[in-house]
């Protein structure tokens, strides 16, 4: 994604979610034919939906990666009673 193409990956992959879903392909673990036709259509894709992806990567900057850093271990210190 950071270098413009459109991502494909496995449906156990963690982001898939929350950064490929609606931008990319995401295919069952294992299913090698949907990865082929997955690595096809993003091949082709129209320059629209690299549009969508550079717009979504404008969320994912290193302050924001930071912030949710910081909030993940106030979270877990609340939590271990800290």
């Amino acid at each position: 994604m950071a270098c413009k193409l459109v991502p494909v990956v496995s449906d156990a992959v963690g982001c898939a979610a929350d950064l490929v879903e609606g931008l990319g392909e995401i295919v069952p673990v294992g299913d090698i034919d949907e990865l082929a036709r997955a690595l096809v259509r993003a091949s082709l894709d129209p320059d629209d939906r690299r549009d969508k992806i550079r717009g979504k990567l404008e969320l994912f900057t290193i302050a924001e990666t930071a912030r949710g850093y910081e909030r993940a271990a106030f979270a877990l210190r609340r939590e271990s009673g800290g």
